[in-house]
């Protein structure tokens, strides 16, 4: 991945981390939000400015699976930061982004979570509703996810042979991500898929408490960010199912 690319990730990363602390603490300490609110600006202005003709510098070349990827993430890095979505830049970047025929779980995942946060009335309502539908057909009979959509070995042998190249929780929480932004905008979205989604990850779980990035397979302890992703995913089916 280029350097440029990999920055870029990191910062816009960091802005959607860090907002929600800034609105929920307003006033808590009023120092500390200001320095904080300020170096979410910056971090913004860092993202326009590696902005060029409607996208951002993309780690995967325009015919990959995950080309998009990177925009969707900035683009949403931003909104979620309060930037105005009828910024001639924004609507540019709108316009590149719906054109993509996305293969690959984490790109359509994140550019659904940008039409998502649009709101029911954009005119993008429509692209959201393919790129969930497009997850939901992605999904395999486990309620995993991997890089890309495609058929999965249905006899246990088979799957006990390929499941570890298949899935990961890394790819499977992300596009639960991608459909919950569908379900916020009143896209329906059938309990059956949430009732899967919640079984694998309750059966992937460690005895720790906490997620690995595959349980069976690569890298089976737990992570930091793979129990952040596994609580995370947790309630939304807990909301959905429960609530």
């Amino acid at each position: 991945m280029p350097n440029r690319a990999k920055i870029t990730i990191l910062i816009a990363s960091l802005v959607v981390i860090f907002i929600p602390a800034v609105r929920a603490y307003p006033h808590q300490n009023d120092w500390d939000a200001r320095a904080v609110s300020e170096a979410i600006e910056k971090a913004k202005a860092y993202l326009w400015s590696k902005w060029s003709d409607g996208h951002w510098p993309e780690q995967d070349k325009p015919k990959e699976r995950n080309y998009g990827g990177v925009t969707a993430l900035c683009t949403y890095a931003l909104l979620a930061a309060g930037e105005n979505p009828q910024d001639p830049r924004m609507k540019k970047t709108f316009e590149w982004l719906a054109k993509l025929d996305i293969k690959g779980t984490y790109a359509r995942a994140l550019r659904a979570n940008v039409w998502g946060k649009l709101g029911r009335n954009s005119k993008y309502q429509r692209n959201l509703a393919e790129d969930v539908k497009w997850l939901l057909e992605a999904v395999d009979s486990r309620g995993t996810y991997g890089y890309v959509k495609g058929k999965r070995p249905k006899s246990a042998a088979a799957w006990r042979t390929w499941k570890h190249s298949w899935y990961d929780n890394s790819n499977s929480q992300l596009a639960v991500l991608g459909v919950w932004a569908g379900a916020r905008n009143g896209i329906e979205i059938p309990l059956g898929y949430w009732k899967l989604i919640e079984k694998h990850w309750r059966e992937d779980q460690n005895p720790d408490g906490g997620w690995p990035y595959q349980k069976e397979g690569l890298r089976p302890h737990s992570y930091g960010s793979m129990t952040a992703a596994g609580l995370a995913t947790m309630f939304i089916c807990f909301d959905a199912i429960y609530y």
